[in-house]
């Protein structure tokens, strides 16, 4: 996740140097269609990250059985709004899933990728539908937060399936409106999903030094008490909202402060630090993530196979066949020896 002041170098740090005009007509001109233009450099993180992902995802393909199914997603939050950056679509709503316990976009198209290719196409796509604008201090200014997301499920013949996904969000930046001149309504939203995120920082941060101190079951005296102070505000944004698991602890979170070194901004350099300052107080505590039936199932697999290999060897030790069902003679005869058994270890 990248924070800071427009202009600081966000988007340069996940997907790299915009291309000039002139680049993009060159590549227009010897392509085949749009897909193929990059409109950036592409040696950003998220880049990076993606040809790092084909790569696994060819290595881990049949090993111990294995299938591996990759998709992506890639999204906007502009003024609140949620809009799909690879299907076109606006509007979209953000809802909360009880049995996961986990937010959710509803409509949100994933994109099934085989390779380093597809996935290269899935961020020129969104990369070409973001929305930007000119302003005083920067020229190509990205006017929206953005979410792109890798998902990926690994199914085994003896285990239950696995799922993990990255996401690589580029914030809006933060900003005054009057160093900007952008618009007002633009600018308000920004800042306000910002400062909803800081509060949820801060208040997770809040909570991990409670820990740390081993105060807080000292401040709760009930359970009501202690379920209101636990409480984080994810709601108060759709931004928080769509953040969520990438800030519970369930995970691990890299915040990249970026920060001009003008001396004209220093304010908002310093709101950057305090930023990735509480952040960085965030404790982490991954854990795997599976599909909970067939954990189950397994369960239930491996119990049965515990309890067989302790039934053949109740029947060795009672002299019975190792194979087959017991008839009414030697149900009775193990009986009878198992009751002789348990007198004698009585007796002893």
């Amino acid at each position: 996740m990248c924070f800071g002041q427009t202009g600081s170098g966000k988007t340069f740090t996940m997907s790299g140097r915009t291309l000039g005009e002139a680049e993009v007509l060159a590549q227009q001109q010897e392509g085949d269609g749009a897909a193929d233009v990059r409109l950036v450099s592409e040696d950003g993180l998220q880049y990076r990250a993606v040809r790092y992902m084909a790569r696994r995802l060819r290595e881990a393909q049949g090993v111990d059985g294995a299938t591996v199914q990759l998709r992506a997603s890639y999204m906007e939050l502009y003024n609140e709004t949620i809009n799909d950056l690879l299907q076109g679509s606006s509007g979209l709503k953000c809802r909360w899933a009880a049995v996961s316990k986990q937010f959710f976009v509803e409509g949100l198209m994933l994109v099934e990728c085989e390779c380093e290719e597809d996935l290269l196409l899935v961020l020129r796509e969104g990369q070409a539908n973001r929305q930007r604008s000119c302003h005083m201090l920067n020229a190509d200014s990205s006017r929206s937060h953005v979410l792109f997301t890798m998902y990926a499920e690994t199914h085994r013949a003896d285990g239950p399936t696995r799922y993990g996904k990255i996401t690589f969000v580029d914030l809006a930046g933060s900003e005054c409106l009057k160093d900007t001149g952008s618009d007002v309504r633009e600018t308000r939203s920004i800042n306000q999903s910002l400062f909803a995120l800081g509060n949820v920082l801060e208040r997770l941060s809040e909570l991990q030094r409670l820990r740390l101190r081993g105060g807080a079951d000292a401040d709760m005296k009930d359970s009501t008490k202690k379920k209101k102070n636990a409480h984080v505000d994810y709601r108060s944004s759709v931004l928080t909202q769509l953040l969520m698991d990438s800030l519970d602890g369930n995970c691990r979170t890299l915040m990249v402060a970026c920060a001009t070194p003008s001396s004209r901004f220093v304010d908002e350099s310093l709101r950057t630090i305090h930023y990735a300052q509480r952040t960085r107080s965030i404790a982490a505590a991954p854990a795997q993530r599976v599909n909970l039936e067939e954990k189950a199932r397994q369960e239930q697999r491996e119990e049965l196979q515990r309890l067989r290999r302790e039934n053949a060897l109740l029947r060795r030790h009672l002299g019975l066949p190792s194979t087959g069902a017991l008839t009414e003679a030697e149900v009775a005869a193990a009986a009878g020896r198992l009751a002789g058994t348990c007198a004698t270890d009585a007796r002893a």
